[in-house]
């Protein structure tokens, strides 16, 4: 089994929400050009900021796509969170399913 050491920096990137407290995706992906832009190698969503839950089931999955539509040879990692594996699991799956279509 190989390993590869993570390196550089990990941010735990905030969600920004709209005055009436949908996400803001435009506002998110100016956040992860400006990660990209300045050699950041990880994002972290929707984990320790505490906003994730605020969020319904189709935001989070939303939030990543979005992540992995803009993921890098750079930026390699990403991650999601929830308070619960079982809640997170169909999230992720409908995500995944989404970005193999696109």
């Amino acid at each position: 089994m190989s390993t590869k050491m993570l390196t550089g920096s990990f941010v735990a990137l905030i969600t920004p929400f709209n005055k009436d407290g949908s996400v803001d995706f435009g506002a998110f992906r100016t956040l992860l050009k400006f990660q990209e832009q300045h050699g950041t190698s990880a994002v972290l969503i929707m984990g320790s900021t505490g906003e994730t839950s605020m969020l319904a089931p189709e935001e989070k999955r939303e939030i990543i796509v979005e992540t992995a539509k803009m993921k890098t040879p750079r930026r390699k990692a990403t991650s999601n969170g929830s308070s619960s594996m079982w809640r997170t699991q169909p999230i992720c799956r409908s995500a995944s399913t989404t970005i193999r279509r696109e």
